[in-house]
């Protein structure tokens, strides 16, 4: 049995009843504190244990950090400024686009910091603008990688997943994700390089890893395990 708890000071608790547990246990994950209570635990003996957990575990918490800010943010080929806008109502925003900048604009009683729901949406509007936009950009680049690869230049397909950030078919069509271009430069290529690599390798063996850090030194100039654990932690910090 689990369920969702609303703490006053430690915000909102996601808690799993478990059989074999035998002691209570607490942590935290992307801002949000996760609770293990043994299955005799009564409810009382759970809101008991929360208090007194509650100083230690609030002195614990990560800082939040927020993706977007009042301000200007880069993101990969992209520029984003957050204003206030007295004119919007709380939880109102309009979003902008004029080629490479977009323009967000917010009600002043909105608090993006630390605040994951308002950037999460943000984020995903931004997407949004930026999805068809970004396609010539990243065909582009695409042939400039596999043409200083000495490739054949593969048939270019545009896809707007934030977990599937590319895809190489067995006809040598290689699909990538429009999200990519809101990433830094180096772990957009390095995607690419990643999926030019299955052109030749469609499994991710031995044999491939050692092709694509070839790309990626070639590219890049950096090794592939460097460039895959970059990625990692930006999807990480945008929390896709």
């Amino acid at each position: 049995m689990s369920g969702i708890l609303h703490h006053p000071k430690l915000g909102i608790i996601k808690y799993t009843y478990r059989r074999n547990a035998r002691s209570f246990k607490a942590w935290w994950a992307d801002g949000i504190l996760m609770l293990t209570i043994p299955m005799s635990a009564s409810p009382q003996q759970a809101t008991n244990v929360i208090e007194q957990m509650a100083d230690r575990l609030l002195a614990t918490r990560p800082s939040a950090q927020s993706v977007f800010l009042e301000g200007t943010t880069k993101m990969g080929d992209y520029t984003i400024t957050v204003e206030k806008d007295a004119t919007l109502s709380r939880g109102l925003m309009s979003f902008a686009r004029h080629d490479t900048d977009i323009v967000v604009r917010m009600s002043p009683l909105d608090n993006l910091e630390s605040n994951d729901g308002l950037n999460a949406f943000i984020l995903k509007n931004v997407h949004k603008l930026v999805h068809r936009h970004t396609a010539p950009t990243l065909e582009r680049r695409l042939r400039e990688i596999a043409l200083a690869l000495g490739l054949d230049v593969p048939t270019f397909s545009l896809a707007k997943g934030t977990k599937l950030l590319g895809r190489c078919s067995i006809d040598k069509r290689v699909s990538l994700s429009s999200f990519i271009s809101l990433l830094p430069a180096d772990i957009r290529d390095y995607v690419i390089c990643h999926e030019l690599a299955h052109l030749s390798d469609f499994d991710h063996s031995q044999a491939f890893h050692n092709r694509c850090d070839s790309y990626c030194r070639t590219i890049i100039g950096r090794e592939e395990r460097i460039l895959e654990a970059e990625l990692k932690r930006e999807l990480r910090r945008l929390k896709c």
